[in-house]
């Protein structure tokens, strides 16, 4: 019985702890501001589609944020595309396409809002 009871803790444990995490890898850095958002941009696509972009490294990198995953894609030499090989984000001035695998594209994209603060 105390072995159920110790198993019980410390699943209970771990998914707070789990819960702690998400501070540091996106959690709230100031209410109604998720971390990962802040310098990013947001770009509204056609039919409803949205994502966020965070340009790092002098725009070497673009950091993907979409609402259930992030993913970095390298800047390709001499172009305004962004590419980790499966997704590829190309950025005119405040107009986006973004290619996340050959089946989905957001097209018709265009900057909204740039979150405020330091990242």
């Amino acid at each position: 019985m105390n072995h159920k009871i110790a198993s019980v803790s410390l699943i209970a444990g771990l998914l707070l702890g789990g819960c702690q995490l998400g501070g540091m890898f996106g959690g709230n850095d100031s209410p109604g501001q998720p971390k990962r958002l802040i310098g990013a941009t947001e770009y509204q696509c056609e039919n409803g589609k949205r994502f966020h972009v965070r340009l790092e490294n002098n725009g070497a990198t673009a950091w993907l944020i979409h609402p259930d995953r992030e993913l970095a894609l390298a800047k390709q030499v001499n172009t305004t595309r962004y590419s980790n090989g499966a997704t590829t984000l190309e950025i005119n001035d405040q107009d986006a396409t973004l290619k996340d695998d050959p089946n989905v594209t957001y097209s018709g994209c265009k900057a909204a809002v740039k979150a405020e603060g330091k990242s």
